[in-house]
Parts: structure tokens; C-alpha cells; sequence
């Protein structure tokens, strides 16, 4: 019995740190076609944070940080009205994807790595 619980506690802790593909999206992301948006994940114990940054013409403005979860390799950041956006890996340019909205609503964003 004591066996069965070591093994359960271990496996709980190993979900907590590699359950999700979470932490490859933590760093500083900037969009593509607009290098003055960019996003910042970072770790928060087992959940995410997300702040974005947008530079414009009458100053900047920022977005968070709002807290995230992590399922599949998709961190979803629950939103007060509408949609929760998401974000993720596309596995064929390891860009980040953030989505906002669904359907013909939608946004779809693509972020690099942000060059130091």
C-alpha cells in the first residue's frame, strides 16, 4: 500500500511538470507583422501569466498579466466577456499562435521568438 502511494505521488508531481507543452511557450514573443506587439508568458507554479504590449503612435498599452492553464499544449487565458483566447506551438515553424475569438470573428496572430 505505501508502494502504491509513492508511486501515485510521484506520478501526480510528474503531470504537474511535464503534463502540458506549456512551458515551451514561456518567453517574450513578438508578432511578426507587427514587431511593436509583443506577448511575455511566463511560469506561475503550474499555471501561466500573459501580458501583452502594444507600442503605437499615442503611446503603449498593456494587457494583463492574465493568468492562464495549460491542457494539451494549449494555454487558454480565460477572458471576463466573450472568448477565451489561446495560445500555441505551431509544429511546423515553432511560432506562437495566439488566437482570440471564434468563427468569422476571429484573430489569429503569429509571434517569434523576440531577438535580444
Amino acid at each position: 500500500m505505501k508502494k502504491a502511494i509513492i508511486t501515485v505521488m510521484a506520478m501526480s508531481a510528474a503531470l504537474m511538470f511535464f503534463g502540458c507543452e506549456g512551458r515551451k511557450l514561456v518567453g517574450e514573443w513578438q508578432e511578426i507583422d507587427n514587431p511593436n506587439h509583443t506577448v511575455l508568458i511566463e511560469r506561475n507554479n503550474s499555471n501561466y501569466l500573459m501580458t501583452e504590449t502594444k507600442k503605437g503612435t499615442f503611446g503603449e498599452s498593456v494587457e494583463g498579466p492574465t493568468p492562464g492553464t495549460c491542457q494539451d499544449g494549449v494555454i487558454t487565458f480565460p477572458a471576463k466577456f466573450g472568448t477565451s483566447p489561446t495560445a500555441f506551438i505551431d509544429n511546423k515553424t515553432g511560432h506562437l499562435i495566439l488566437q482570440k475569438g471564434v468563427g468569422p470573428f476571429s484573430t489569429k496572430s503569429e509571434f517569434e521568438r523576440k531577438k535580444k
